[in-house]
């Protein structure tokens, strides 16, 4: 499966789920920002919590004793 593709999917399901929680005639200017610092915060700290337990991983992944118990 295509990550890019799986994530933009994601995104867009994300999407079409925020009109049955916000009131999107009622969003201000500054209401569209709040939301858009929202978005990108979570989605930054999520992605970077991935990227660190990948790094952890691949890190546990290198001991040959750690493969031995794996198998």
């Amino acid at each position: 499966m295509n990550t890019d593709l799986f994530l933009a999917q994601n995104h867009a399901f994300q999407l079409s789920r925020m009109p049955s929680l916000i009131d999107m005639n009622s969003v201000t200017t500054m209401g569209w920002i709040q939301l858009v610092v929202t978005l990108l915060i979570t989605l930054i700290v999520v992605d970077l919590s991935w990227v660190f337990l990948a790094s952890k991983a691949r890190h546990f992944l290198r001991n040959s004793r750690a493969i031995r118990r794996i198998n």
